[in-house]
């Protein structure tokens, strides 16, 4: 059902765009790289799932924000409207090992967190005839989230046993976005600043991650 709604709320605003805000107009076309700090709130799973395992095992496991980047595709309606599609990725691992049988044998875990959103955008650009343009928008996507487990247990350092466990889950998410854009021939630079809101719950695990949070960043493209 959740998934549903979010089709209909993309479809929803590709509608708005293109034909109940301005009249269209010819289109410009960009395409550009995306990179910045992403800092996730991750909630259960660090408050609850690792401080549990934490507490049981004096390991210090925890995700952290970090780099995220993509692609982004953009399609200028009006000089004031822009819709604007983007693909990014971003990675948080978190690893720690603990002795037990006093000191004889060792148990070494890793987490991995990767979350690919894909999201549509609808930007307005509040001037768009300075060379410092500011700009706000809405977005809304899916958030295709896993969490993946690796485990080596060693006894008088060897190798015994080793295991493995993911889940995913691919919620639906929003973001509101603010910046600013310069633009030139043939280019555009905007530092960007945005507040995501989604949160994956992993089933199997009993937990979830709560993926909002800030991300700030540059944006570069080509214009066509």
């Amino acid at each position: 059902m959740k998934k549903k709604m979010g089709f209909i709320g993309i479809v929803a605003l590709v509608s708005i765009l293109m034909f109940g805000m301005v009249p269209a107009q010819a289109g410009l076309l960009s395409i550009g790289g995306m990179a910045g700090y992403y800092n996730p709130n991750f909630g259960e799973i660090n408050d609850d799932l690792f401080e549990e395992i934490n507490a049981l095992t004096g390991m210090d496991l925890k995700f952290k924000g970090g780099l995220a980047y993509g692609l982004a595709v953009g399609y200028d309606i009006s000089p004031n409207f822009k819709i604007r599609g983007e693909y990014n990725t971003f990675t948080s691992k978190t690893s720690d090992s603990y002795l037990y049988d006093f000191g004889l044998g060792e148990e070494k875990w890793e987490f991995k967190l990767t979350t690919t959103p894909i999201i549509l955008s609808g930007i307005y650009r509040i001037s768009p005839d300075i060379p410092l343009c500011p700009y706000i928008g809405a977005g809304i996507g899916y958030f295709d989230t896993k969490i993946s487990c690796k485990g080596k247990d060693y006894f008088l350092g060897i190798l015994v046993d080793e295991y493995s466990d993911s889940d995913k889950d691919r919620p639906i998410g929003y973001q509101v976005l603010g910046g600013v854009e310069f633009g030139g021939e043939g280019f555009s630079l905007a530092a960007e600043a945005r507040y995501i809101i989604a949160e994956a719950e992993m089933e199997d695990w009993g937990t979830k991650v709560d993926l909002g949070g800030l991300f700030a960043g540059l944006i570069a493209s080509i214009k066509f």
